[in-house]
């Protein structure tokens, strides 16, 4: 996210493409603990922010989905 937000980037495909996988690795990461730490949320929610900016500021649209398991959301 940082190097689209650096360079500037506008590609719409490219920032899907980037969005997809930065929240793909976010699930992975996430459904291999049981806990997430108060540092672990501070950093999501940065990253999520960080997507916000780069969907908003490009008027990009993500269409496609990332499933999300439901058991990341039992806390």
């Amino acid at each position: 996210m940082d190097s689209i937000i650096e360079d500037g980037i506008r590609n719409p495909d490219k920032i899907q493409e980037t969005v997809t996988n930065t929240l793909q690795t976010m699930i992975n990461w996430t459904s291999s603990t049981s806990e997430i730490s108060p540092g672990d949320l501070s950093s999501s929610t940065d990253i999520l922010e960080k997507i916000v900016n780069v969907t908003n500021s490009t008027e990009t649209t993500i269409d496609e989905e990332v499933t999300v398991k439901e058991s990341l959301f039992n806390l």
